[in-house]
């Protein structure tokens, strides 16, 4: 089972920010870059 983050209004992947991301940690970003809308995790 494979856990993904996509935006609920357009279905695009989230992007990982690169920021608050570290060796131990991997953090998306929780609003769509694309289209503003909410980021949702699916799972697949």
């Amino acid at each position: 089972m494979n856990i993904i983050n996509v935006c609920k209004d357009c279905g695009e992947l989230a992007e990982v920010n690169e920021e608050k991301s570290n060796e131990n940690w991997i953090v998306y970003d929780t609003e769509c870059k694309h289209c503003g809308g909410k980021v949702e995790m699916k799972f697949k």
